[in-house]
């Protein structure tokens, strides 16, 4: 039997708010409009291109916040590239350990594949994970994009770890279990299955398949 760890991104394996606030504001401020605060930028994580076009520029021509996104995508990958340090502790090691026992992919909602690489060159995790999906990219929802992933790989039992509601709405859409990360953006969901920190992910997936 197949069994697969499927990460979220954002608040999940990495922390790349900084980085993403300050390319925001790069953009925006360049072309004379006002920044945003670093809250607002939490607030979007999980949100897949539409909604964050939405969330940032409501009152913009569609055309003209598209184009921003596209160019503050941009400037989000060359910042990462400057920056060290945002994986979060533990994942590393708790990747070894799983990627041992189980499949491992990554979907996120980022409008690039292209980000999902960094990731995966930062922590050099290119040997653990099978396949990754940036749902926007592809223009589908984050459920689709776990079902592609489920339905591509022959997987017989999956689990998500995300860290919003959005990703326990496509875990459920996709009637499998979901584990929330505490530490990332979202609220406290009450979920059966929660971790405080990276390496609690070990003993908890244990739990899911037993």
């Amino acid at each position: 039997m197949k069994k697969a760890i499927i990460f979220d991104l954002d608040g999940t394996l990495w922390d790349a708010t900084d980085q993403t606030c300050e390319s925001f504001n790069n953009v925006l401020r360049k072309h004379g409009y006002e920044g945003v605060s670093k809250k607002k930028v939490c607030d979007n994580f999980g949100n897949n291109k539409i909604q964050t076009i939405s969330h940032f520029f409501p009152d913009f021509p569609y055309e003209i916040g598209n184009k921003l996104i596209d160019e503050i995508d941009d400037d989000i990958i060359e910042n990462i590239d400057k920056n060290d340090n945002i994986i979060y502790p533990g994942v590393s090691e708790v990747l070894d350990i799983l990627s041992k026992k189980y499949s491992l992919f990554i979907v996120s909602n980022n409008a690039h594949g292209s980000y999902i690489e960094k990731f995966l060159k930062a922590g050099n995790f290119y040997a653990y994970f099978k396949d990754y999906v940036a749902a926007s990219e592809l223009s589908i929802t984050k459920s689709e994009a776990i079902k592609q992933i489920i339905e591509n790989n022959m997987i017989n039992r999956a689990v998500y770890v995300g860290d919003t509601d959005k990703d326990k709405i496509a875990a459920d859409e996709c009637g499998i279990p979901f584990i929330q990360s505490l530490y990332g953006f979202g609220e406290d969901l009450n979920c059966i299955y929660k971790i405080n920190n990276v390496l609690e992910l070990i003993n908890c997936i244990e739990d899911v398949f037993d």
